[in-house]
């Protein structure tokens, strides 16, 4: 299961209203902005004594020729250097006609969350409450791997919207935790 598709977050915009892919690069820019304030101000950047880890700069590089990426990254005063903590990766159209953009090709190259310190579960309670201020940003959350490798209840495969997780119940894994 470590390397399923269905244990990866996407990313993804349905927003009718955008039309080309800088348009919703920008929602999605957004998101990630949203979710990178969270943690910067939460009690779990809080690593390294008093100060945590000193973040000096963040960092969001859009799409280009080069690199078909919009990631987020934090560039760090110590040893850490800079880390991507945020990616989607080929950003390209899925559904003109929904409105639903994202990675295209998830399986080749899945996008990518991660924060230090914060676990699976206060990762997806960051994520909800970023997705109130920016409701055309549809999430799925992938199933936690390191719960399924100790063998507790599936947490997971849920999609987060505007706020709120909605189950897939075909992937029959629990929305809260135990």
């Amino acid at each position: 299961m470590r390397h399923h598709p269905l244990t990866y977050t996407y990313f993804f915009n349905q927003d009718t209203s955008c039309n080309d892919v800088d348009c919703h690069e920008l929602a999605i820019v957004n998101f990630f902005k949203d979710v990178s304030d969270l943690y910067i101000n939460s009690e779990f950047n809080k690593g390294y004594g008093k100060e945590g880890y000193p973040i000096k700069d963040v960092e969001v590089e859009t799409a280009s020729f080069l690199q078909d990426r919009t990631s987020l990254s934090y560039n760090y005063d110590v040893s850490h250097g800079t880390v991507m903590v945020m990616a989607v990766a080929q950003l390209e159209a899925l559904n003109d006609e929904l409105g639903i953009w994202g990675n295209e090709k998830p399986r080749k190259r899945p996008d990518h969350v991660g924060f230090y310190h914060l676990n699976y579960v206060d990762l997806s309670n960051m994520l909800i409450e970023a997705s109130k201020k920016n409701p055309t940003i549809l999430i799925y959350r992938g199933i936690d791997r390191q719960r399924t490798k100790n063998k507790k209840p599936c947490y997971g495969g849920f999609f987060i919207q505007n706020g709120k997780p909605i189950v897939v119940d075909e992937l029959r894994c629990v929305k809260f935790v135990d």
